[in-house]
């Protein structure tokens, strides 16, 4: 499973996710984690987020966030927890703290689930 952030024009900050296999994955369990621009440790970390993936992409607006520009979508990682395959339970991914590159310009940008991240 593939996963990362991307922004639209107003700044708002998305989650998106993509299955690059053949399985039928349902939905993802992701969070965001922000770190800091100067030190680059993480100072933040969103609530779990399951998103939707119907035909093998999905991806969820990340509420309370509001970037200034394109350059603080660097300062945001999102981690694969967990995915559920078809006729599956929802099951905690290997790579739970792997945060996997991604190329945010092949996702249209639209909201599927949401859930409050950032206090």
């Amino acid at each position: 499973m593939q996963a990362g952030p991307q922004a639209d024009n107003n700044g708002n900050l998305y989650v998106a996710v993509q299955n690059p296999t053949t399985a039928t994955i349902v939905r993802v369990q992701v969070s965001v984690v922000q770190y800091d621009a100067i030190t680059g440790r993480a100072i933040a970390q969103s609530a779990p987020m399951i998103i939707i993936t119907p035909d093998k992409r999905g991806q969820a607006l990340v509420k309370g966030v509001q970037l200034k520009t394109q350059q603080e979508l660097q300062l945001y990682k999102v981690i694969v927890e967990g995915d559920e395959i078809e006729g599956a339970e929802l099951v905690k991914s290997q790579a739970l703290n792997a945060c996997i590159p991604f190329v945010a310009s092949i996702f249209p940008v639209a909201a599927f689930a949401t859930r409050n991240m950032f206090k």
